[in-house]
């Protein structure tokens, strides 16, 4: 794998845990995040360890910035090419088209983790066979 394809894992992987720490599992009145605060407080091991990625912490600010998420009829939906363009260039905080790539795919994949970690018995996105993949 590239350089590039090793900083747009991290990327994706980091947005897909993020996603699923800020999912309620149905029948739960706690996030995953809470959840894991709780863990932590009690002096146990963080389930979700977030990806080192250094070098593209501005993409990960960009997402906050943006919302990898918009509402719709049908429930959350991941935020697309009609936000992210017009975000990139008029912040100038995406200059490189990988970017706007990872950003959108970074989207769907918090997306992906809000969605599936509603599941109460769906395990952390890290142990997840293949994780960009449904």
């Amino acid at each position: 794998m590239t350089i590039f394809g090793e900083i747009v894992s991290r990327l994706k992987l980091h947005a897909l845990c993020v996603g699923y720490l800020h999912s309620t599992p149905e029948k739960s009145k706690l996030t995953r995040l809470d959840m894991e605060k709780d863990r932590i407080e009690r002096g146990r091991d963080p389930q979700v360890e977030l990806p080192d990625i250094e070098f593209a912490a501005h993409l990960i600010d960009a997402m906050n910035k943006i919302g990898p998420v918009r509402g719709s009829m049908s429930g959350p939906v991941p935020t697309d090419w009609d936000v992210i363009l017009p975000f990139g260039e008029a912040t100038q905080r995406l200059t490189e088209p990988w970017e706007y790539e990872a950003l959108s795919e970074m989207c769907v994949q918090y997306h992906r983790g809000l969605t599936k970690g509603k599941d109460p018995l769906c395990k952390p996105p890290m142990e997840w066979e293949k994780p960009f993949e449904d």
